[in-house]
């Protein structure tokens, strides 16, 4: 049955010839998402009209590194912008420094990035290269008309105690990341790709980048350093006329992340300005994709949340119920235990990856009851803003938070609803809160460097080659 009748992924049709093995990969982590009737359509759709999905051949790979290595073959840069958190330091008669550059997140790149072209209905051969410019002629749709997507997800070095954990850099949930992005790519009217084969070339850029990979200095306990990717895929068609992208470009570039998203958050969390004025997805949109518009359209709410006080925007749906906190996910915790969270089957909000890690977490009812000893329960319905702030004000909401790659577990410190201001009450004691529990849950996943969670299905492990990174151009096989 087509993908649009059935569970993610659970339906892929029957491909002929060299296609035939290739969508086997996809419904081995398909992972069930509710999805939209809009989006169920759109990837009909798309499936029908687009035969590319075993692109690109991963085994084609060329490799052309970058000539800013040591006698090592490790990244100068990396070294001299991590500081105490590059890993290939430790060892070494560097002098261990603060780092250098900026901490300010995703304004920091590394050396390469991947390179994939869609052209006449097949996907090129694939290249990582020295991280430059893009030359886009200025007829592309994609800066015409909008029609590109991206991704977000992050790289963890776990701390090191060993020869056992110096090769090893940990992929949180990617598989995930690119089957919305696959999604996405469907509903935009982009080509579609084999996941499978773009997880693999992810997988030898980060070998590629693997120094730049932040390890956490030995005083940063909570501190979740990581090397933040950012998959795209955009729309090259030189001709001025909406319609279907023929021509188009999946790249991946890399920022090391050595602070919080929201840095000027303090430690009780951020505050949100819930606002009626502007509407961040609607019925039928693309709130369900990881586009740039959604994010374009953002920013003069975020000015104004800003100019009143605030650190994000609450965003509410056309009948005032919540459905994002700025880039994040929402979910507010009720006194008896009740965890609430919008729905996904409306296509108003990202399935987020951090989002469904989150539900399942809570769902498996491991953490500690909170602080009047009731379990936790996972509610996902509609949450109107009235609801929220009479709840926070009563006493029955007693907790809130953000979820997101970038941003992790994001404490919500308060909402500003009508000129007022609707603060949660503070913590007594930190670790009964949920929002503690869970970042200490994933930091674990993330950073300890146990076999045990090193196995976990969420954690995809790339084991990173010590080959001197000499800067010329080689073909990657895979084993």
């Amino acid at each position: 049955m087509p993908l649009s009748e059935g569970g993610l992924y659970s339906g892929f049709r029957a491909v002929r010839g060299s296609f035939g093995g290739c969508l086997q990969w996809v419904r081995k982590f398909a992972t069930e998402v509710p999805l939209s009737p809009t989006m169920r359509r759109a990837l009909a759709l798309a499936e029908r009209t687009d035969g590319a999905l075993c692109g690109p051949d991963a085994s084609k790979l060329v490799v052309d590194r970058a000539p800013v290595v040591d006698s090592s073959g490790h990244s100068v840069r990396a070294r001299e912008v991590l500081g105490v958190h590059s890993f290939y330091a430790r060892g070494s008669n560097f002098q261990i420094r603060q780092p250098a550059g900026s901490q300010e997140f995703g304004v920091t790149f590394t050396d390469h990035m991947l390179l994939v072209r869609y052209r006449g209905g097949h996907w090129m051969d694939p290249l990582i290269t020295s991280r430059r410019p893009l030359e886009l002629d200025p007829a592309s749709s994609s800066l015409q008309y909008g029609l590109q997507i991206f991704e977000g997800l992050k790289a963890y070095r776990p701390d090191p105690v060993g020869p056992e954990t110096e090769d090893v850099v940990r992929l949180f949930r990617p598989q995930e990341n690119l089957q919305r992005m696959y999604r996405s790519a469907a509903r935009l009217a982009l080509p579609l790709f084999d996941t499978g084969s773009m997880l693999r070339l992810i997988e030898e850029y980060v070998r590629i980048e693997a120094d730049w990979v932040p390890v956490r200095a030995p005083d940063e306990n909570f501190r979740a350093v990581s090397l933040y990717l950012r998959p795209c895929l955009i729309s090259t068609d030189a001709r001025l006329g909406v319609r279907r992208a023929e021509e188009a470009l999946f790249y991946v570039i890399a920022s090391p992340s050595l602070g919080g998203y929201y840095s000027a958050a303090n430690n009780a969390g951020v505050t949100l300005l819930a606002t009626e004025e502007f509407v961040r997805a609607w019925p039928g949109g693309v709130g369900d994709t990881k586009c740039g518009g959604n994010y374009a359209l953002s920013l003069v709410a975020q000015e104004l949340a800003h100019a009143e006080g605030c650190h994000q925007v609450l965003w509410l749906d056309p009948d005032r119920n919540v459905t994002e906190a700025g880039v994040m996910n929402f979910f507010a915790v009720t006194s008896s235990g009740e965890v609430v969270t919008a729905p996904l089957s409306k296509g108003l909000i990202l399935p987020g990856v951090m989002r469904s890690a989150v539900i399942q977490l809570i769902e498996q009812g491991r953490f500690p009851p909170g602080a009047n000893h009731s379990s936790w329960r996972l509610v996902e319905r509609s949450l109107s803003v009235d609801e929220l702030v009479q709840g926070i004000e009563q006493g029955r909401i007693v907790e809130a938070f953000g979820t997101g790659t970038a941003a992790m577990i994001c404490p919500v410190a308060a909402v500003k609803y009508r000129g007022r201001t609707f603060r949660l009450p503070e913590a007594s004691d930190a670790k009964r809160r949920l929002t503690w529990q869970l970042s200490r849950a994933l930091e674990h996943l993330f950073f300890d460097p146990d076999p045990h969670f090193a196995a976990h299905p969420w954690i995809h492990t790339v084991h990173v080659s010590r080959i001197p990174q000499h800067a010329s151009a080689s073909h990657t096989q895979f084993g």
